[in-house]
């Protein structure tokens, strides 16, 4: 007799982009100037150790030169954070072959560069994007293959990937009893909206079957669905005990 063990897990391989709060900040009026933009908004996002490896004014300007309009402080900030990982990156060449973060695997430092910024770039745009059509949107996450998909975050939202044995919760933080219950009983927790995805970062269509005693390998006749963790525990200690007399007869 086989005996899954369940485990809750948060996911945290994919790219998190988190807000503080869901009002929008002010619009930026002045003109798209490298200079004009540093007036505004360099000292709000200053560090001696960054600005120097990677200046603020050439980093604006790449931008500007790209075609980036900044509209808010959270562009901008948003647009200057890349220059942090790309300052801890720069001497991990096991990241560049690694083929994560949506970024193709390489051996070469400036082509990982050049597409590490590009992906920043397509990720603010498409934060932003979320954020014209739901303004309550606070980041999110990307997932999927290449991680192509981005998933918005907004005030009790939480997506749940189901697996065989338990699931992964990402979003406003649950208990484990919360956890518990949306995964052995189907219950949601009041002011929650779960939403259920595949492996892929697919929103399932339907909510799907709790978890049952055939997903665990359990007997038949336990009882079942379990009340809660505890619960759950008693009935793998029974189970592993009627395995141990089972084996020694």
């Amino acid at each position: 007799m086989k005996v899954i063990l369940i485990t809750f897990a948060t996911l945290c391989l994919w790219t998190i982009v988190s807000c503080v709060t869901t009002v929008p900040p002010p619009k930026y009026e002045g003109p798209q100037t490298v200079e004009a933009l540093l007036e505004t908004y360099s000292e709000k996002v200053a560090n001696p150790e960054i600005d120097e490896k990677y200046p603020q004014a050439e980093w604006l300007q790449m931008l500007l030169d790209k075609g980036i309009i900044i509209e808010d402080f959270g562009d901008y900030s948003g647009y200057m954070t890349s220059r942090w990982s790309l300052a801890r990156l720069e001497h991990q060449p096991e990241k560049w072959a690694s083929g994560r973060l949506g970024i193709p695997p390489t051996d070469d430092w400036e082509t990982y560069k050049a597409a590490y910024i590009e992906r920043k770039i397509w990720e603010r745009q498409q934060i932003k994007a979320a954020e014209q059509i739901d303004v309550t949107v606070a980041g999110g996450f990307f997932t999927g293959p290449n991680q192509e998909t981005f998933l918005p975050f907004t005030p009790g939202r939480v997506y749940v990937q189901r697996t065989r044995n338990g699931g992964n919760f990402t979003g406003e933080t649950l208990s484990e009893k919360q956890k518990f219950n949306i995964l052995f009983k189907g219950k949601h927790p009041w002011g929650r909206k779960i939403i259920y995805i595949d492996e892929t970062g697919n929103i399932l269509p339907k909510k799907p079957a709790p978890i049952s005693l055939e997903d665990l390998g359990l007997p038949a006749d336990v009882s079942w669905p379990p009340k809660d963790q505890k619960h759950l525990d008693h009935i793998y200690e029974e189970v592993k005990l009627r395995y141990q007399l089972e084996k020694n007869r």
